[in-house]
């Protein structure tokens, strides 16, 4: 029909040697609550789905079906559309306010610029942009560096099991340390107290472990590069915090 292929259209004329991914993620008319599709154009070359599916499943997508077409427009190299039928982790995915968020953090993981991991399923569970996802990874993998005992693979799943109180505690970070918001010391206790009186809903132990742990390392950092730029202007492309280490639970003693 002309009112899907004219957007197509669009997305590939955008396409170029400087950005050959195009991606759109959509419900199909009368579709069931958590059912998607997701169109991925390339120019030059096709993707394969051994590629795609590993990036979609640590988002959180069940990957059903691929349909893959070749376009061919004269005088242009070919370009390829990939159109993926997707099941989503979460019962109602409401894809107005998904599809920028997954877009770009499957653009991320495709250009390697954030790793394809777990940590990924907040983008679709707590609606958490790709780059603040970030921040909890880098806070897990602070926590296997000082010898934290559950594994990665736990700690991911129990922020995805708790997504409301993953985004509440980036939420946290950010107010304390973005330079344009001026902190109050009540609405930051404020905010800690909210997140703790959650905490108390949790019922595993070794859940509720991470998740203080989580709020404990926020507390104890003093200092991040997190909005840091560039010289182009860009993030960096390493996360880094200082702590004051009295207030990090469980740090090894030095020697």
């Amino acid at each position: 029909a002309a009112r899907n292929a004219v957007p197509d259209i669009e997305m590939m004329d955008r396409l170029s040697a400087a950005a050959p991914l195009g991606m759109s993620l959509y419900r199909p008319l009368g579709a069931a609550p958590n059912a998607l599709r997701f169109k991925l154009f390339r120019l030059g070359g096709p993707i394969t789905l051994s590629e795609s599916l590993p990036m979609l499943e640590r988002m959180g997508m069940k990957v059903l079906d691929e349909r893959p077409y070749r376009i061919a427009p004269e005088g242009r190299a070919p370009i390829w559309m990939h159109d993926l039928g997707l099941l989503s982790a979460t019962a109602d995915a409401e894809v107005d306010a998904l599809h920028g968020l997954f877009e770009d953090a499957f653009g991320y993981v495709f250009r390697g610029e954030i790793d394809s991991d777990d940590f990924n399923r907040l983008v679709v569970v707590a609606r958490l942009p790709a780059t603040e996802v970030t921040i909890l990874r880098a806070y897990g993998r602070y926590l296997r560096q000082i010898g934290f005992a559950l594994s990665q693979t736990f700690i991911e799943g129990t922020l995805a099991a708790h997504a409301g109180i993953a985004a509440e505690l980036v939420a946290l970070f950010k107010y304390r340390f973005d330079p344009d918001v001026v902190m109050d010391e009540a609405e930051s206790v404020r905010r800690v107290s909210a997140i703790e009186r959650a905490l108390e809903e949790v019922d595993n132990l070794s859940e509720d472990r991470v998740l203080r742990q989580y709020l404990a390392l926020i507390l104890a950092t003093t200092r991040t590069n997190f909005w840091r730029r560039d010289a182009a202007g860009g993030p960096r492309s390493f996360l880094s915090f200082k702590f004051d280490p009295s207030k990090v639970p469980g740090l090894p003693e030095p020697k």
